[in-house]
């Protein structure tokens, strides 16, 4: 009986084993960002519950709208590098060489920052266009303004908090995801509900002032180190990590 048991014991067992310590520490660390991930779409669910109730059926479409475009436009100023950040930020690390964690961070702030004010300028100087292309009508030339605005500071989010991510720096980087895209949303609607255009324009304003203050615990300091030469030899080297990722 003990040879036919033994078996049956030492698999019960084996389904049943504790967590390891290095587990533990690994759902500790993970947690919170999955927590954070939900959070924000929740946010985004109660802010499309916000638009409908204060600005009514037009205003909600509207706001609809204007936040597909956000989203449709946003791939194109990142570039796919704020994919490739945190990978090699990741390797930087794992080398112990800051200095060019620090270069690559540069040259990824470089870029994004460059194509996220390009696009504001053009977006703001073409707004009559910018309206009928996206809108169907150039009177939507007043959204021009406020939907670049939230691109800029969406631009700046997501390199910061790829930089977070990169250094394994996961609690800063999900409360830049929880003050930006979950706290700040609710509360600009609650306070600014009766006009979409003002409540785009602070919501873009509240993301670029707090990924400005999140920039405070990076080494943007050293953004200089990233010009001419090594300025393109990085950028090169995260956009090409970037499509290996992609695709």
């Amino acid at each position: 009986m003990s040879t036919i048991e033994t078996p049956k014991a030492i698999i019960s067992e084996g389904l049943f084993l504790e967590p390891s310590d290095a587990v533990w520490e690994q759902v500790k660390e993970y947690a919170p960002t999955f927590l954070t991930e939900f959070a924000v779409m929740f946010s985004q669910i109660v802010t499309y519950k916000l638009a409908a109730h204060f600005l009514g059926k037009q205003g909600f479409s509207e706001y609809s709208l204007a936040r597909r475009t956000v989203s449709l436009i946003f791939p194109i100023p990142v570039l796919g590098l704020v994919v490739g950040l945190p990978r090699y930020i990741g390797l930087c690390k794992g080398r112990d060489d800051d200095r060019a964690a620090s270069r690559y961070f540069g040259a990824t702030l470089w870029c994004v920052g460059g194509a996220g004010i390009a696009c504001l300028l053009l977006i703001n100087l073409f707004a009559g266009g910018f309206g009928y292309l996206f809108f169907g009508d150039r009177n939507y030339r007043a959204f021009a303004l406020p939907i670049s605005l939230m691109m800029l500071g969406l631009c700046l989010h997501a390199v910061v908090c790829g930089y977070f991510r990169g250094r394994m720096r996961l609690n800063l980087a999900n409360a830049l995801q929880l003050v930006n895209l979950v706290i700040a949303p609710v509360c600009v609607f609650l306070l600014f509900r009766n006009s979409l255009s003002r409540v785009l324009t602070i919501m873009g304003l509240v993301w670029t002032g707090v990924a400005g203050v999140g920039l405070l615990f990076t080494p943007f300091q050293g953004i200089r180190e990233t010009a001419g030469k090594r300025y393109t030899n990085s950028c090169v080297t995260v956009f090409s990590a970037s499509l290996e990722t992609l695709f």
